[in-house]
C-alpha cells in the first residue's frame, strides 16, 4: 500500500497540525520505510520487522523512534494505529549536542573572504542564539538603530525578544544594509526581509520574492561548515555529514550569553528559552575553563 502522499500530506497538516517541516520529515521517512526496508503497509507486525531490520544494520535508538513514529502517523492516517505497547519504542539517547569554538565563531564573522551576507547571517545566530525561522522573518524594521537592538520574533511562544547588537557586530551590519540596498536597487526590486536572496524567486502562486527563505539559510550555513572543515568527512556514495547546523549556533551562542552574561534570567531574555533547566540544555561550560578556575580550589 503505497502512500498518497496529498492524503497524507493533508492529514498531518489539517489533522494532526503538525508544521511543514515536521510533515517532510515523517513523508520522506515513510518514502524510506517503503523503498529502502520494503515495509509497503502500515501494521504492528511490520512495525516489529521494521525495528528488527533497523537493529541489526546497526540503526541508532533515535533513528528507530523516528521511523516506528512515521509509520504510526501513516497507520492513523488511514484509521488504523501502532500500538506502542506491542511495538516498544527504543529508548531514547540522550546526546550532547555539539558548540563551536569561540575563536573559530570569531574567525568566521570576521573572514571578509565570505559574502557579506552569509557572515551576517552567521553573527546573528552568534549574538541571538536565534532559530532559523526566527531569522528568516526578522524585517528590516525589526532594527531599532537609535537602540541598537534587533526584534526577533519567537516561532515557538509566538513572543517576541530583544536582542541588543554588540557595537563591532552593529557596524558589519550596516555595511551588509549598504551593500543590500545597492542589491536590490540594481535588480529593481524590494522586499522587507532582513536576509535576501541573490535570486528572485516565485512562490506556487506566482508571486515574485526577494527575501531568503529558512532553506537558504541552512545552505549559507552548510556552505560556511564547508569552508571551514568543520563537516565531517564524506565518503563517496554517502551524504556528506553536517556537523555545522543552524541549532549548532543556538547552541553555541547560548554558552556564550551564559559566558558572557552569567544570569540565566538576562539570557532568556534573549534567548527566548522557558525554563532554566531548558537553558542548561542548551548551554554547554568549556570543560578547560572550569578546570582553570578549579587551579585555586581548596578547603
Amino acid at each position: 500500500m503505497y502512500i498518497s502522499e496529498v492524503h497524507l500530506e493533508s492529514y498531518l497538516l489539517d489533522t494532526q497540525g503538525l508544521s511543514n517541516k515536521n510533515v517532510e520529515t515523517i513523508v520522506r521517512n515513510i518514502r524510506a520505510i517503503q523503498r529502502v526496508w520494503g515495509v509497503l503497509e502500515p501494521s504492528n507486525e511490520n512495525a516489529l520487522l521494521l525495528k528488527a531490520a533497523m537493529r541489526q544494520k546497526g540503526r541508532s535508538p533515535n533513528a528507530i523512534r523516528q521511523y516506528l513514529w512515521a509509520m504510526k502517523y501513516w497507520a492513523k492516517s488511514y484509521g488504523k494505529d501502532i500500538d506502542f505497547k506491542a511495538v516498544p519504542l527504543p529508548k531514547p539517547e540522550k546526546t550532547v549536542p555539539k558548540i563551536l569554538d569561540f575563536q573559530v565563531v570569531r574567525d568566521i564573522i570576521e573572514d571578509e573572504g565570505l559574502s557579506i551576507r552569509d557572515r551576517v547571517i552567521f553573527m546573528v545566530f552568534a549574538f541571538t542564539a536565534c532559530r532559523v525561522g526566527e531569522l528568516a522573518s526578522i524585517n528590516i524594521g525589526d532594527i531599532d538603530h537609535k537602540a541598537r537592538t534587533l526584534l526577533i520574533h519567537d516561532t515557538k511562544t509566538r513572543k517576541e525578544k530583544v536582542a541588543p547588537i554588540p557595537p563591532r557586530y552593529y557596524s558589519i551590519l550596516t555595511v551588509y544594509l549598504d551593500a543590500r540596498a545597492r542589491y536590490l536597487a540594481h535588480i529593481g526590486r524590494n522586499t522587507d526581509a532582513l536576509i535576501v536572496s541573490e535570486r528572485t524567486w516565485t512562490d506556487g502562486d506566482g508571486k515574485p520574492h526577494n527575501e531568503l527563505t529558512s532553506d537558504g539559510i541552512r545552505q549559507a550555513i552548510y556552505r560556511i561548515g564547508e569552508r571551514y572543515g568543520i563537516d565531517g568527512p564524506s565518503q563517496p556514495g554517502e551524504r556528506r555529514k553536517r556537523m555545522l547546523h543552524p541549532h549548532t549556533m543556538r547552541h553555541t551562542a547560548t554558552t556564550k550569553l551564559m559566558d558572557q552574561l552569567g544570569n540565566p534570567e538576562e539570557v532568556m531574555r534573549i534567548t527566548g528559552h522557558s525554563s532554566s533547566d531548558m537553558l542548561d540544555w542548551y548551554s554547554h561550560p568549556h570543560m578547560e575553563r572550569i578546570k582553570a578556575k578549579m587551579e585555586s580550589f581548596s578547603y
